[in-house]
């Protein structure tokens, strides 16, 4: 299996100097979520939001793809 993080920075809550502080604040976000009280179910995605509430991405535990 692999865990796997797509997040788009495309929109205004990564314009500017802020990109970085705002990839962190996701992050850290879906970090302490898995911490406490999130699940990993494969194939079930776990939605990533910015500060403005858009969705930006998701997370997601799925099968290793084919080699």
């Amino acid at each position: 299996m692999k865990f796997e993080i797509n997040i788009s920075v495309d929109n205004a809550a990564f314009e500017g100097e802020g990109r970085e502080e705002e990839l962190a604040r996701i992050l850290s976000e879906l970090a302490g979520s898995l911490a406490t009280d999130t699940r990993l179910v494969p194939d079930e995605p776990i939605r990533l939001r910015d500060y403005n509430g858009n969705r930006v991405g998701y997370a997601i535990l799925s099968p290793e793809d084919p080699v």
